[in-house]
């Protein structure tokens, strides 16, 4: 089909123009290098640590008890903050692939 200057080619189908429709096998590779470079970064959010500390208390003593690292709300009882499950998160990738496994879940998100 001629359109002014440009030719157009449709499929044998007639449907979308072949090279549109193409795989394309480096699109997930690219994903993977960007997201392995982000990992790269490493670690600069200090509460990391203290979401590996209460997400491995977490797992080991429940979601309800006394509250185990802040001085000030030492022995109150420790209500699960909306932020539990990022720190139970936190602390399954550290069992999985160590401090490389939490840089990937960061470099992830």
């Amino acid at each position: 089909m001629r359109a002014g200057r440009f030719t157009v080619t449709l499929s044998p189908g007639g449907g979308v123009p072949w090279p549109l429709v193409r795989p394309r096998p480096w699109l997930p590779l690219g994903l993977a290098a960007v997201a392995f470079l982000a990992g790269l970064t490493g670690l600069r959010e200090f509460d990391v640590f203290h979401h590996l500390a209460l997400g491995r208390w977490l797992v080991s003593h429940g979601l309800f008890g006394t509250e185990p690292f802040l001085a000030p709300l030492e022995g109150q009882p420790l209500l699960p903050g909306p932020y539990w499950l990022g720190s139970i998160t936190i602390y399954a990738a550290h069992l999985a692939g160590g401090v490389a496994g939490v840089v990937l879940l960061v470099g992830a998100a």
